[in-house]
C-alpha cells in the first residue's frame, strides 16, 4: 500500500460523517475544492484534522460545516457574527505555523479560495484576486496600528535614512557624541519652537537609532524641518567649504560670502574667514538636509514607503466589530525598525489610534 504524504490534506482525512452529508446537500464539489486548495504542510494539515475530529464530536458542526462551506463570492460578504461563536469561531482561531488567524476560516467560507500558508508573499487567493490577512480584534485597543513584516522594514526607505541623519548632523554640530561642546544651538536661533525640537532630537537620539519612532517624535522632527526652512538668511549665497583628502583630516571653512554667479567649473576663489559665524555655519550644514530644505516633502515620503509596502494587494483586516478591506493606509510609527500603519478610514472617522 503507498504511503500518504501527511502534509497534503486529502479526502482521506476528511470524516465519513461529512463527505455524506455534504452528498446529501449536493456540495461534494465545494468539499473536493476545499480540500484540494488547502495549503500544504504538517502544521497547517493538522490542524485541519484536528477540527475535523472536533466537528463529528460536536451536535450540529457537520451541518454548519458543509452548509457554509464555499457559500460566499467575495470576502467583503464575510460579517462578524459568522466568527463569533461555535465552529466559526474555532475554526477563525486556528494560526498553524506559518499561518495567521482567519486564513483558514476564509478558505473555509469563500468559493474557490485558497489560503497559502506561508508559502507565498500575500495570505488568501481567491480566484484571480490576492489578499493579505490581519486578525486585529483587540478589545482593549480596538483600533491598534498594524505591525509589518520584512518588508516594512524603515531602514529600506529615505525617509527612514533621512531621520537618522538629522540626528547624527545635530549631534555632530553639537559635538555630543564625541563629548567636545561644539556649537551652542541657543545662542544662535531665537525661535524658541526651534531649539525646543533640536533638544528633543538629541534627548531622543538613542531609543530613534535603536529603531523606535513615536507620534511624538513626528511631530517634534516636522517642526524642527519647518522651523529650520524659515530661518531667514540673507543674501542666498555659498557660506562653508569642507576640504577632503583621502589621507588627510577633513577641514571646514567659513568663507566670505560666495554668490553663485561666480561660481564656475573651472576656478572658484575663496577667501577664508578668521571669525567663525555661527549662526550662518549652523544653518549651512542644517540645510544640506533634504527635509530642512523641502520640509513638504517628509511627510510626501512617508507616505510614499507606507504606499510601497502595501502595494496593490489588499488586506483584509478584522476589527472587533467590521472588517476593513482596503489598500488605504496611512503611517503611525516605527516600532523594532518596523514602519506601523493604520487603516485611513479609522483616522478618518476621528477614532483615538493608541499602539499600547
Amino acid at each position: 500500500m503507498k504511503k500518504r504524504n501527511l502534509s497534503i490534506l486529502s479526502k482521506e482525512d476528511v470524516p465519513r460523517e461529512i463527505v455524506e452529508y455534504a452528498e446529501s446537500k449536493k456540495k461534494i464539489t465545494e468539499l473536493e475544492g476545499f480540500v484540494k486548495n488547502f495549503p500544504t504542510g504538517d502544521s497547517p494539515v493538522a490542524a485541519m484534522n484536528i477540527l475535523f475530529s472536533l466537528i463529528v464530536q460536536n451536535d450540529g458542526w457537520v451541518e454548519e460545516f458543509v452548509d457554509n462551506l464555499w457559500t460566499l463570492k467575495d470576502p467583503s460578504q464575510v460579517s462578524p457574527v459568522m466568527y463569533s461563536g461555535s465552529l466559526g469561531e474555532r475554526i477563525f482561531d486556528q494560526d498553524p505555523k506559518g499561518m495567521g488567524r482567519g486564513e483558514i476560516f476564509l478558505s473555509w467560507l469563500i468559493q474557490n479560495s485558497s489560503a497559502q500558508g506561508g508559502g507565498e508573499s500575500f495570505d488568501l487567493n481567491v480566484g484571480e484576486n490576492k489578499y493579505e490577512v490581519k486578525d486585529y480584534r483587540n478589545k482593549k485597543n480596538p483600533t491598534k496600528p498594524i505591525r509589518l513584516g520584512t518588508k516594512g522594514k524603515a531602514t529600506r526607505f529615505f525617509f527612514w535614512k533621512q531621520i537618522l541623519e538629522t540626528i547624527s548632523r545635530i549631534d555632530k554640530l553639537a559635538g555630543i557624541s564625541a563629548n567636545r561642546p561644539k556649537f551652542d544651538y541657543s545662542t544662535s536661533f531665537e525661535k524658541k519652537e526651534l531649539i525646543e525640537s533640536i533638544d528633543y532630537i538629541i534627548q531622543r537620539e538613542e531609543v530613534i537609532t535603536s529603531g523606535e519612532f513615536n507620534r511624538t517624535d513626528l511631530a517634534n522632527f516636522k517642526k524642527f524641518y519647518e522651523n529650520v526652512s524659515k530661518v531667514e538668511f540673507s543674501p542666498n549665497v555659498y557660506t562653508n567649504v569642507i576640504i577632503r583628502g583621502p589621507g588627510v583630516k577633513p577641514i571646514e571653512i567659513s568663507i566670505d560670502p560666495l554668490n553663485p554667479d561666480e561660481v564656475s567649473d573651472s576656478i572658484i576663489k575663496i577667501s577664508p574667514l578668521k571669525n567663525v559665524d555661527q549662526k550662518t555655519y549652523l544653518l549651512a550644514e542644517m540645510r544640506r538636509l533634504e527635509y530642512a530644505r523641502n520640509p513638504e516633502h517628509f511627510e510626501v515620503d512617508i507616505q510614499k514607503a507606507v504606499n510601497n509596502i502595501v502595494g496593490t494587494i489588499p488586506f483584509i483586516v478584522f476589527r472587533n466589530s467590521t472588517i476593513n478591506i482596503t489598500t488605504d493606509f496611512v503611517f503611525y510609527s516605527v516600532s523594532q525598525s518596523g514602519v506601523m500603519i493604520v487603516e485611513k478610514s479609522i483616522v478618518d472617522s476621528g477614532a483615538k489610534v493608541d499602539d499600547e
